[in-house]
């Protein structure tokens, strides 16, 4: 579930989200905001599509706030690319019981005896990206995926294109071959 939230001033677009074990903090989101960060022990992350990245920074105690309430976790640095920050297991545990209406996309819980019924984002809040701003932000890195299926008369064909957050160098003959033919790749 989607939602916005603030560090300071700073709206924060935040995944909830009860699939993830841990809790983290887009990178370059820290890097803007000055957040203190610490080493931790390495620890490999299985991102949606199934690759591994390896993680070794957190941001201790770092707070932000959601419909006037406050919170504090530590969270864990990752390229996140589509959101700023993303709320696992490790939040959602040290909120008690949840009720969840995927339906309406709500949330309710209690914190502090005060009761909080968060709204989702719906589809309508969806932008398209111009080309300008999608290559600039895979230059910062961040891992980008999306998949297509398109049913036809005959059978169904699956896209997927993805890209990774640590940018490769390509040798430079494969890199002009691929300009070359771009209407190939």
């Amino acid at each position: 579930m989607r939602v916005t939230g603030y560090c300071g001033k700073k709206p924060l677009h935040i995944l909830i989200d009860s699939g993830s074990t841990h809790n983290f903090l887009d990178l370059h989101i820290a890097q803007k905001m000055g957040c203190q960060t610490e080493a931790m022990d390495i620890v490999s992350v299985t991102v949606a599509d199934g690759n591994k990245v390896q993680i070794s920074s957190k941001v201790p105690k770092f707070s932000w706030s959601i419909q006037n309430t406050n919170f504090t976790s530590d969270m864990v640095l990752l390229p996140l690319g589509c959101y700023d920050l993303v709320l696992g297991i490790e939040c959602l545990v040290t909120l008690g019981d949840i009720t969840w209406n995927f339906n309406k996309l709500t949330m309710e819980f209690f914190v502090h005896g005060k009761r909080h019924v968060l709204r989702g984002a719906t589809p309508t809040n969806l932008a398209t990206a111009r080309k300008q701003h999608l290559y600039k932000t895979i230059s910062y890195g961040v891992h980008l995926s999306l998949i297509s299926l398109q049913s036809e008369v005959e059978g169904s064909l699956l896209y997927y294109l993805t890209t990774h957050a640590s940018q490769q160098v390509l040798p430079p003959d494969i890199n002009s071959l691929l300009l070359k033919f771009t209407y190939v790749f």
